[in-house]
């Protein structure tokens, strides 16, 4: 009976050490898969706008989103279509998105309040980070066009960009700088590729289209038809920074289209990545970093980022440089 009884017992005892062990067991997985759901959740999920599918700014913004996945652990980001630089800098103030692609003059008055932002309170949180490419004011005629320099274009008929566009604000600060005025012109209101159309077709006179370097639309105009710059003097070009910093003297290099034999002064405006001020120090920095590290990866979606360079990313900025960029800029020497 004793014997009976201990065997019993040595059962009994055998069976809670082993639903013991798989208690244990469970509670150990549990604790795992724990852990890698909080790992995940972890991840930060940022959205990055650039523009509409077809422009070089979306895939500029999936290029940046996919350094963010390789290289950035805890973050995850998407690049989001968007129609453009005022829908982005109001969706950011939302907090819709995280990053955003704008060009200089929109953050600027975005920031300060001025319109189109004037009904809206000014947008103080808004920081760049980098210059991305340029995007130079190309001033294009015909081969035998009577006009030889921006003075001749007086009485004129402009191709230039819609009513309250960067483009038409930039065809008017350059028109008034060599005297000028709107009324002293004919605009003729249309899309990049239509004023390369009308000039050929001899719609316009001259048009001035702002569009990045090796454009289709300038290309296919170059290669089709005979057509010149009219280029812009230092002078004006350093009285139209002086007012304006993000208003930058660029050039067309010689090559750039076929029939460009010598480089052609022009003004240019910079492309700005930005956030705002909820944006950690940290990831900022961490950004700039892995951008520029990794830079050549961004060329391979968008030949445009061979421009980019820390030199030239943290200067002439139309709004505050958020301080993890800051900081990345002044460990390599590119600002004091």
């Amino acid at each position: 009976m004793l014997l009976k009884q201990r065997k019993e017992f040595g059962f009994i005892m055998r069976k809670k050490v082993k639903s013991s062990a798989m208690i244990l067991a469970v509670a150990a997985l549990v604790g795992l898969m724990s852990i890698g759901t909080t790992a995940i959740a972890a991840d930060k999920n940022l959205v990055i706008a650039g523009s509409s599918v077809k422009g070089t700014w979306y895939r500029f913004a999936g290029g940046v989103a996919s350094l963010v996945d390789k290289y950035i652990p805890g973050y995850r980001a998407t690049a989001q279509p968007s129609p453009g630089s005022i829908k982005n800098l109001r969706d950011m103030r939302n907090g819709e998105i995280d990053i955003a692609m704008v060009l200089p003059d929109a953050a600027y008055q975005c920031y300060n309040s001025l319109p189109p932002f004037d009904k809206e309170k000014p947008f103080k949180d808004l920081r760049a980070i980098f210059n991305t490419y340029s995007f130079p004011m190309h001033i294009l005629v015909t081969k035998d066009s009577k006009i030889k320099s921006l003075k001749d274009i007086k009485g004129a008929r402009i191709g230039a960009g819609p009513p309250g566009s960067t483009s038409m604000m930039v065809t008017k600060a350059i028109l008034a700088e060599v005297g000028i005025t709107p009324d002293q012109v004919k605009f003729r209101y249309m899309s990049v590729s239509e004023n390369a159309s009308a000039l050929a077709d001899g719609n316009v006179d001259v048009s001035f289209i702002l569009t990045g370097k090796l454009s289709a639309a300038v290309s296919q105009l170059f290669t089709m038809h005979e057509v010149r710059y009219i280029p812009v003097s230092p002078e004006v070009l350093k009285s139209l920074n002086k007012k304006q910093p993000y208003f930058v003297p660029g050039e067309v290099k010689a090559g750039t289209y076929g029939k460009v034999e010598k480089d052609v002064p022009c003004l240019t405006m910079w492309g700005v990545l930005s956030t705002t001020t909820k944006m950690s120090d940290d990831f900022v920095y961490q950004l700039t970093k892995t951008v520029f590290e990794h830079k050549a990866q961004l060329v391979k979606i968008l030949k445009l980022a061979e421009e980019m360079t820390p030199q030239r990313a943290g200067n002439d900025l139309p709004v505050p440089l958020h301080p993890g960029a800051l900081k990345y800029y002044k460990e390599v020497g590119a600002i004091k």
